[in-house]
């Protein structure tokens, strides 16, 4: 990636993607103070996230799937005051999702699927009313799913396969009063434990449900049969 492109102070919108550009993300970067938009997907960048990535004023969306990327998910993101969008998917970034990611309560779109990470998912990330997309399967993430994650009100898609969630599938008891948005549920290929809870019909805009191969036990709700939009 050319270092000169950090001298275009003025740039807004920098997309290099679906190249063969590797090495690594200049420092300076670090200039483009107006920059909104970073993709440098389907490349072969290289090394860690710059931390200097965190103080880019403008920035509100990051894109950097399916390259060689590799470190930790910076803990300073979540400081950032106007991040709509980050995608770091299909990397070898390992190590735990940082709790602070929607500490500024503007994140939309979470999308961190094919990495090494583990750890447990965020608390925050229950509390996150602006998330419409949280995408994390094929990593290691384990433990059980925040309360409140899966009733988020704005959340349409909620994918966590192939990770090593434990405990129950857990609603909060006025979910049949919360207008959710939720549109693909994806948990399969965990060790999740318990009944399918009935209250999964209040999801009224479920279109996909996929629950295979965890350790659920007891019957099917007949309540669910009520998702008129869930895909045959």
């Amino acid at each position: 990636i050319p270092e000169e492109l950090g001298m275009l102070v003025s740039l807004r919108s920098l997309d290099l993607s679906n190249n063969l550009i590797s090495g690594h993300i200049p420092d300076t970067f670090s200039g483009l103070s107006r920059l909104e938009l970073l993709n440098l997907f389907r490349n072969r960048v290289q090394g860690p996230i710059p931390g200097f990535i965190a103080t880019l004023p403008s920035l509100q969306v990051l894109s950097l799937w399916e390259n060689n990327m590799t470190g930790m998910v910076p803990q300073t993101l979540g400081s950032h005051q106007g991040l709509l969008t980050l995608d770091l998917s299909s990397n070898s970034f390992y190590g735990p999702i940082p709790p602070s990611l929607c500490a500024m309560g503007r994140l939309e779109r979470l999308i961190l699927f094919n990495n090494m990470l583990s750890g447990s998912i965020p608390l925050g990330l229950g509390q996150c009313l602006s998330l419409t997309r949280l995408r994390f399967g094929h990593n290691s993430v384990n433990g059980s799913i925040p309360d409140g994650l899966i009733s988020l009100p704005s959340l349409q898609i909620l994918e966590a396969p192939n990770n090593q969630l434990t405990g129950s599938i857990i609603l909060p008891h006025n979910i049949s009063l919360v207008d959710t948005k939720m549109g693909r549920l994806d948990l399969s290929r965990n060790s999740l434990t318990g009944s399918i809870p009935s209250s999964l019909s209040s999801l009224s805009s479920l279109q996909a449900l996929l629950l295979q191969d965890n350790m659920l036990t007891g019957p099917i709700p007949s309540e669910i049969s009520s998702l008129n939009q869930i895909s045959k």
